[in-house]
């Protein structure tokens, strides 16, 4: 199959030139205000047929440029502002080069949305239905562009993001969408029913049916209750939260008790030391004794010499009767005061040691205290603080999974009530005779069912809370939530959100359904409401995952996607090309035309 996409968008003029490159799949276009984001998707409905100028001649700017890739192929148009016509350049074999008018002119057989047309697989001229008395028009791409370009101004809709806001043009976008979908053929009209009893048998099942939706809706509510509250999510992240905590508590408990366990070696080593200086003491206690008595002999040794040196000396050994010399008694005496002296300073010395051992055995005690009343502070922390908490986190951790298994109860009700909006979808959409053309009752039930089907599918992805209660009301062509629209049920905070849904669903269903499918999309501010100080009640979770249904969604057709960067999530990295403007010349690019700032 042949690959078509935008590939390149240009805008010149007198040494102006600006350029944009596209690619498959998804495209990302952010920035802060006023840097030209919606100027590009502007310029590209210009090419379309668009009456709408993209940008001011002051810009020096004048003409638009779009090449798009066919294959191998390419197609080339270029508009002039303020010009109805459009020049092509194609070397794709179905598609003239030439020019074309931007819209169907009685004296000109080549509108530029024939070109269009060809792109999407259609050979024109085609007609579709453009009022209920059958009256028919040509099928032209500005019939039913603005369900593939969605404009910042049309997000925040209340109505139908969809159908035309002119109520004249619904009939005609409808028939459109028919053809583009089906390739309908508009000469098969049946007679509808009664509109009376048909009313009268519609609401009598429909309020049954809502009775039942309403019924099962307070008991999903009991069941959420059950959940505190909170979405599966929610719940999921409660309990990492607390198994964090659980898990961090742990860990301090880990490591008290591993101060525990060293307070219990401290006071090993402090008795161990204290056991050491204890017996020190008491060996220098033997010693002082020791140096008691060896102080008493060489004193007692010293003062006899000195009493006997009193004596008068004959010269004679009293015992032998030998000459004795003279200096031997003093030589004595000088010895033992030696010896003395030397004892002293041993005693002075052994005392100070003592002292300082007795010293260090105090404040080992002291410590000793000190470890002991730490150790006591750490256990009872432990066994009356840590542990306690630690059963609380488990138990209510038990608590919560204990209430997901209200999960599987949930999901029967939204499977249930899935079934009878599909009750009800068949109901509404059952093919009656007609005497006028409504073109709704023309759509098959797999149209209503497919939109109710996508819509609840990517509002899941996006983890939106009561997506099992959503449908595609068919009267209103617009998103339907617990039977209520859309701004009744949630007020204007969501509707841009809710509106992207819907255009998404309607993409989804023509990659799954139809005959032909224009190529691109473009959603030009999908958040918006924080872009205008609006209140978003949407949680960044949902933000999110819209974003990574973008990117999951690409093969369906080339997306284009505008948001401001202030607003854009913080979604994880995934295929797209991204382009994003910065409003400074000293940091990448300012924005889309060059040499323009909103100054």
């Amino acid at each position: 199959m042949t690959t078509t996409y935008l590939k390149k968008l240009t805008v010149t003029g007198p040494n102006r030139y600006s350029e944009i490159n596209f690619r498959e799949g998804l495209n990302i276009i952010t920035g802060p205000s006023n840097v030209g984001k919606t100027c590009i998707v502007k310029c590209i409905d210009y090419l379309t047929g668009s009456l709408k100028h993209p940008f001011s001649s002051s810009t020096e700017y004048n003409t638009v440029n779009l090449e798009i890739s066919v294959g191998d192929r390419v197609v080339k148009l270029s508009r002039e502002l303020g010009k109805d016509t459009v020049l092509v350049d194609s070397n794709f074999p179905k598609i003239n080069s030439g020019e074309y008018y931007s819209k169907y002119k009685s004296n000109n057989k080549n509108p530029i949305s024939d070109v269009w047309l060809q792109l999407f697989g259609i050979e024109p001229p085609v007609e579709v239905i453009s009022n209920k008395l059958f009256r028919k028009q040509k099928l032209s791409i500005r019939t039913f562009i603005s369900s593939w370009i969605i404009h910042e101004n049309e997000m925040n809709k209340s109505s139908s993001i969809l159908l035309p806001r002119i109520t004249s043009q619904v009939t005609a976008y409808l028939s459109s969408l028919l053809y583009l979908l089906y390739e309908k053929d508009f000469s098969k009209i049946k007679k509808q029913e009664s509109v009376e009893e048909r009313n009268i048998r519609h609401n009598s099942v429909k309020n049954y049916i809502y009775s039942k939706i309403n019924q099962f809706n307070e008991e999903q509510d009991r069941l959420i209750g059950k959940l505190n509250k909170k979405s599966e999510s929610d719940i999921y992240a409660e309990i990492e939260e607390l198994s964090n905590k659980l898990e961090n508590l742990s860990n301090v408990i880990y490591q008290s008790n591993n101060i525990h366990s060293n307070l219990l070696q401290q006071l090993a080593d402090v008795d161990t030391q204290l056991s050491e200086k204890s017996l020190l003491l008491n060996r220098f206690k033997d010693l002082a004794s020791q140096y008691e008595s060896d102080f008493n002999r060489l004193s007692f040794i010293i003062e006899s010499h000195t009493s006997i040196s009193t004596i008068e000396n004959s010269g004679m050994c009293p015992i032998c009767n030998n000459e004795l010399p003279s200096d031997s008694a003093r030589q004595h005496v000088d010895s033992f005061e030696t010896d003395l002296e030397l004892l002293v300073r041993k005693i002075k010395s052994l005392n100070q040691t003592r002292l300082d051992l007795k010293k260090d055995f105090s404040l080992l005690q002291e410590q000793k205290e000190e470890l002991e009343l730490q150790r006591i502070r750490v256990a009872d922390e432990i066994n009356n603080i840590l542990i306690p908490d630690e059963k609380k986190l488990t138990f209510k951790i038990e608590q919560y999974k204990s209430y997901i298994k209200a999960k599987s109860s949930i999901e029967t009700i939204n499977r249930l009530v899935e079934n009878w909006n599909q009750d009800i979808d068949d109901l509404e959409n059952e093919h009656y005779d007609k005497v006028e053309y409504f073109p709704k009752d023309e759509f098959p039930s797999q149209f209503w069912h497919g939109m109710t089907k996508n819509i609840q599918s990517i509002l899941k992805q996006c983890s939106f809370e009561k997506y099992g209660f959503s449908r595609f009301d068919s009267k209103e062509f617009d998103i339907e939530i617990m039977g209520e629209n859309k701004i009744n049920r949630y007020g204007k905070g969501y509707i841009s959100y809710l509106n992207t849904v819907v255009v998404l669903a309607l993409r989804k269903l023509f990659f799954e359904q139809a005959k032909f499918k224009p190529f691109f999309h473009i959603i030009d501010t999908p958040l918006l409401g924080l872009d205008e100080g609006e209140k978003n009640n949407t949680p960044e979770s949902m933000r999110i995952a819209l974003f990574e249904y973008f990117s999951l969604s690409a093969q369906e057709s080339q997306l284009i996607v505008i948001e401001n960067s202030r607003n854009l999530p913080k979604f994880r990295n995934f295929d797209c090309n991204f382009i994003e403007f910065t409003k400074s010349y000293n940091n990448g690019r300012y924005g889309f035309l060059e040499g323009v700032n909103d100054k």
